[in-house]
């Protein structure tokens, strides 16, 4: 998954944006989905919403109508699906960093965890998806020193997802 810590993630508590620490369930912010699925928190791992979900996905049969995307079916896109159909939002936009029910649930703002699009593979971050002929040395001598890290600490990110989409060679999600 590519999924690097660039900070302690306990300060993640310690935002004072929208009573952030009071929340339930914390999950990653995407700029390109609203939802990401690479990073998520939970204080009560019985909280309603994943039975909720689960239940979603065992209904659900036949082939996947947008050619067997995953994403869609058990992927950031249906957990976006889930999340309005539990919070009744249906017909809205899910939002980063408001509170979703009583605390249940926010979705963090996408700098904070995933400040890298997922489609982006030609910025100094993007870049860094291409792993074709890169090897372990080129992540402890180049990283630490490149432009992609200075812009992440400089925004203030507590980690980066390098999605190499690996997985998805030739679907259209």
């Amino acid at each position: 998954m590519d999924y690097i810590a660039l900070q302690n993630h306990e300060h993640v508590f310690n935002l004072d944006k929208n009573q952030v620490n009071l929340q339930q369930i914390l999950l990653q912010g995407r700029q390109d989905q609203v939802i990401g699925f690479e990073w998520g928190y939970a204080r009560n791992q019985q909280h309603p919403l994943w039975a909720f979900c689960l239940n979603i996905a065992r209904r659900q049969k036949g082939p996947s109508k947008r050619k067997g995307c995953p994403i869609w079916y058990t992927g950031p896109k249906f957990l976006n699906r889930c999340v309005k159909k539990y919070f009744k939002q249906q017909n809205k936009e899910l939002e980063h960093m408001v509170s979703y029910g009583q605390n249940d649930l926010m979705i963090l703002e996408p700098n904070l965890i995933a400040p890298v699009r997922g489609d982006d593979f030609t910025s100094e971050c993007g870049k860094w998806r291409n792993h074709e002929g890169q090897n372990e040395s080129k992540w402890t001598t180049e990283w630490p020193e490149s432009s992609c890290i200075q812009y992440l600490n400089g925004i203030g990110a507590f980690a980066v997802t390098l999605y190499s989409h690996s997985w998805g060679e030739g679907l259209k999600c």
